[in-house]
């Protein structure tokens, strides 16, 4: 179809509205309503790499359209112009660009509505990306988290020229009441575009058959009696039944049957077992061949439940007035971090004189540092030294976005618990005897070796081992070397 489209656009023909709705894997969605409407923001990003995707059409000239719709408890629907012209306060054009270096949309101070900035590009290597944000204090935005959401879908259309659609219909869900909503890397694609029904009239045909058949059949009647019982022991069993039943049929049947049955049973069992791991029954699993011991999660997204699975933390706030210093909101998290991170403490300090207030992403509890303080104040299971799970070997053995693991070198604590390695299958991808899990990336302690602001994850939602910005928002499993 694409290549197609662009044959019949070099020979000369116009294609009528759009030539193609092409589709772009999306990479992150976020849509937020901290407070009040003007506090309002959403931002999506498309990427992908070995598309046949292609640029077909000319925004500076015709300027664009971008509709935003989100399903869920309460869905929204929402397109915003981003038109052709010129600023009347730079004199600058708000699109610039052409097909080959792609096209970029800049609306600063709001002049066109809420759209402040619109990239489409394609790489020479073929990465093809769309990145689009809307600020609520540049002009009206009524797309808000539906509460919770299920998906969402972002459609770019080239006035004259293609649309272009970036689908979040799965992947990992964040989802904070009407605050945030939040999608990042699903892993399949589709149209945002609206489905067109056709209806065909058939004209009606009637017919009309009639017929008879007379059937006339007799049986015999049989009566039969039966009575059993048996008596079995194992982890104190016993069972007794009796059953008798008669039928008798005349092109008819009768059926009757009465049945009793007794069961006794008592069962005493210490230890839950799965392959190397063992449910101790004291709120944590072991693995014996690894020799880690690991939190177990219990049900429920409860903020003053240290073990909810379904909280969720950044690994770092930011501070207030310095909005670039990464931070914690508690000497504690702060005595934590620098003590488990080694060299990498990027993050781990508090916000210190004139730098404000440690500010953290709307939906979060706290930090994961902040958390395990408590956890280990707690005595948590007996132990006062749990940490965050190790995945240090990320960052000399990575396989990269084709297999995403670091399982052939150094320590991949996070690794050794998935069910199986990416793309995993099973949501979420861990033993049932770990017990509640959120389909999230879990944080570990280790940060990106190339950047401080940067900290290794894995998605329990399909094995992937992935890096994400600390300020982000994930899940957490305690972990401590069992003695």
């Amino acid at each position: 179809m694409r290549t197609l489209a662009l044959l019949l656009i070099a020979l000369g023909f116009q294609l009528p509205g759009h030539a193609a709705d092409q589709t772009v894997l999306g990479n992150s969605l976020v849509v937020k309503n901290p407070s009040t409407p003007d506090k309002r923001k959403i931002t999506a990003k498309g990427k992908e790499s070995g598309t046949d995707d292609s640029i077909v059409g000319n925004p500076v000239a015709n300027g664009a359209t971008l509709t935003i719709t989100l399903g869920g408890g309460s869905p929204s629907n929402e397109s915003y112009p981003v038109p052709t012209g010129t600023s009347g306060l730079t004199g600058k054009p708000f699109w610039s660009g052409d097909p080959t270096k792609g096209f970029k949309y800049k609306d600063p101070k709001g002049e066109n509505g809420p759209v402040k900035g619109a990239q489409i590009k394609k790489s020479a290597s073929g990465v093809f990306q769309l990145k689009i944000a809307i600020d609520g204090k540049l002009g009206a935005v009524g797309v808000v988290p539906p509460n919770p959401g299920t998906d969402g879908c972002v459609l770019f259309e080239i006035t004259g020229g293609d649309s272009y659609s970036v689908q979040f219909a799965n992947g990992q869900l964040t989802n904070h009441q009407t605050v945030l909503f939040k999608v990042v890397k699903p892993t399949s694609k589709g149209s945002c575009v609206p489905a067109t029904t056709t209806t065909t009239e058939t004209p009606s045909t009637t017919s009309t058959t009639t017929s008879s058949t007379t059937s006339t059949s007799t049986s015999s009647s049989t009566t039969s009696t039966s009575s059993s019982t048996s008596t079995s022991s194992t982890s104190s069993t016993t069972s007794t039944s009796n059953s008798t039943s008669t039928s008798t049929s005349t092109s008819s049947t009768t059926s009757t049957s009465s049945s009793t049955s007794t069961t006794t049973s008592s069962t005493t069992s210490t230890t839950l077992v799965s392959g190397c791991f063992q449910d101790w029954g004291d709120g944590t699993i072991r693995d014996t061949c690894t020799g880690l011991q690991w939190e177990k999660k219990v049900a429920g997204n409860n903020w003053a439940d240290l073990n909810a699975a379904q909280n969720i933390y950044t690994w770092a706030g930011h501070c207030s007035v310095l909005t670039a210093r990464l931070c914690q909101p508690s000497p504690a998290a702060e005595t934590t971090c620098i003590a488990q991170t080694s060299a990498f403490t990027h993050g781990c300090e508090q916000c210190g004189a004139g730098e404000g207030t440690c500010i953290l992403e709307p939906g979060a509890a706290t930090t994961v540092w902040d958390w395990l303080s408590q956890v280990n104040a707690a005595n948590y299971a007996g132990h006062n030294d749990w940490r965050l799970p190790s995945e240090s070997g990320c960052n000399t053995c990575w396989t990269g976005s084709s297999t995403y693991r670091c399982t052939t070198c150094g320590a991949h604590e996070l690794e050794t618990i998935l069910l199986a390695s990416y793309p995993c299958a099973t949501f979420p991808c861990i033993n049932s005897i770990f017990g509640p899990t959120a389909n999230y990336y879990y944080w570990s302690s280790s940060t990106y070796f190339s950047d401080p602001g940067i900290v290794w994850n894995v998605a329990f939602f399909n094995g992937a081992a992935d890096w994400e910005a600390k300020t982000y928002l994930g899940a957490v499993r305690a972990v401590r070397t069992s003695p």
